[in-house]
C-alpha cells in the first residue's frame, strides 16, 4: 500500500544522501512487498529482526537496536507506529492518517489497540511528520494531549513512475478506479453510477470476494468491467495516461496519492468531499457534492467537455508537480537533525 510505497522512497533517498549512514530493520518475508525493489539496500545495511508471526512483531517495540552505537544518539524511525525503547534512540513518527479513529473502520476493540499504540508512539516522539494539513489537524482532535503544534506537514509524492510510460492513446469510455474497497471509500456508487452506460470500469486493487464479484455483476454487463491485481508501475502507469477520469470518492483519506499520481499524468480526477483528498488536488479537482450514483454519473459525463478536460489536465499537471520524493527526504534529513540536536 501507500506506507511501503513512502517508506521505499524515503529509504531509497537516504541511502543516497551525503552524511546520512542508514540501516534498516527488515523481516524476511518484506521482500516480496510490491515496492520492496524501490529500495536497493545493502545486504550490510540490513539488521536482523526477530522471526515472529507480523500479528505479533507489528506491536513489539524493541529496547534497543542490536548493531547500532552505543555510544551516540541515533534516529528510529517507524514506518509503523513502534518506538524503540533504548535511551540513545530519538523517536520519529509519521503520522499516515486516523482512518481508525474517523471512519470507524473496524472493530471497537481493534480500534482502541491501533489508537492506543498511534497514541503511544506519538507521545514517545521527538519528531513528529504529518502527510497532510488534514492529519495534522486530525492530530489536534484524536491525541490533544501533544502540542501539534511541534508537528510538522510532510507530504506523500507519486509512487508510479509515470516517466516511463508510452504514449498511447485515450479511452474515454474507461472510469479508473485505484485503491481498496472499504466502505469508506464509496466503490458501489460508483459501480451503480456506471451501470446502463457505455463506461467501463478500470479496477486496479486487491482480489475481490465472490460477493464483490456478484454485486459488481448485478450492475454491470460483462465485458463492462476489467480487474488488474496487484499492477507494476509500467502498467498503472498506462492506464493512467490512456482512461478518461479517476475517481476517487472516499470520505478520509491521510492524503490521497492516487489523486497526484493521475494528475501527474494529466488525468482528471473526481474526489470525495475528503480534507486531505482537496488538499491533495490543490483545487485542480472535480469535488463531488454528494455520493449518489446519479451525481456521480454527472460528473464523469461533465468530462465531455473538451475546455474543462484541458482545464483540469493543465491545472492537475501543475498541482502535481509541486510533490518531489527529492523534497520530501530533504524534509526528513532536518526533521532527523531537529531531534539530534
Amino acid at each position: 500500500g501507500g506506507i511501503s510505497g513512502m517508506f521505499s522512497r524515503l529509504i531509497s533517498g537516504l541511502m543516497s544522501y551525503p552524511g546520512v549512514d542508514v540501516y534498516v530493520l527488515e523481516r524476511k518475508d518484506a521482500r516480496s512487498n510490491l515496492f520492496r525493489h524501490i529500495a536497493d539496500i545493502p545486504e550490510d545495511r540490513i539488521l536482523p529482526m526477530r522471526s515472529l508471526p507480523l500479528i505479533c512483531e507489528r506491536y513489539l517495540n524493541p529496547a534497543y537496536i542490536k548493531g547500532m552505537p552505543k555510544d551516540e544518539p541515533y534516529i528510529f524511525h517507524s514506518s509503523y507506529y513502534r518506538y524503540c525503547n533504548d535511551s540513545k534512540a530519538r523517536n520519529i513518527t509519521t503520522l499516515h492518517d486516523f482512518v481508525y479513529e474517523a471512519a470507524k473502520l473496524r472493530s471497537p476493540l481493534a480500534t482502541y489497540v491501533h489508537s492506543r499504540q498511534k497514541r503511544e508512539a506519538v507521545l514517545r516522539s521527538v519528531g513528529v511528520a504529518c502527510v497532510s494539513n488534514a492529519t495534522k489537524k486530525d492530530l489536534r482532535r484524536f491525541i490533544p494531549e501533544y502540542d501539534a503544534d511541534k508537528a510538522v506537514v510532510i507530504p506523500n509524492a507519486p509512487l508510479c513512475d509515470y516517466r516511463e510510460a508510452g504514449t498511447e492513446g485515450k479511452n474515454m469510455q474507461n472510469i479508473l478506479w485505484v485503491g481498496d474497497r472499504a466502505y469508506h471509500k464509496n466503490f458501489k456508487p460508483l459501480v451503480k453510477a456506471l451501470s446502463g452506460t457505455a463506461w467501463r470500469l478500470v479496477l486496479c486493487s486487491s482480489t475481490l470476494s465472490s460477493q464483490e464479484r456478484a454485486f459488481i455483476n448485478d450492475y454491470l454487463l460483462p465485458g463492462q468491467w476489467e480487474h488488474h491485481i496487484k499492477v507494476d508501475d509500467r502498467t498503472l502507469s498506462s492506464l493512467y495516461k490512456t482512461s478518461r477520469c479517476l475517481v476517487y470518492p472516499s470520505i478520509y483519506e491521510g492524503f490521497g496519492i492516487p489523486v497526484v499520481e493521475a494528475q501527474a499524468h494529466g488525468l482528471p480526477v473526481i474526489i470525495g468531499r475528503c480534507k486531505a483528498t482537496e488538499e491533495a488536488g490543490g483545487g485542480a479537482a472535480l469535488v463531488l457534492p454528494d455520493y449518489t450514483p446519479e451525481t456521480i454519473r454527472a460528473y464523469i459525463a461533465s468530462l465531455d467537455s473538451h475546455r474543462l478536460y484541458t482545464d483540469l489536465f493543465r491545472r492537475g499537471k501543475e498541482n502535481a508537480s509541486r510533490f518531489r520524493w527529492a523534497d520530501i527526504v530533504e524534509a526528513y534529513v532536518r526533521l532527523y537533525q531537529r531531534a539530534l540536536s
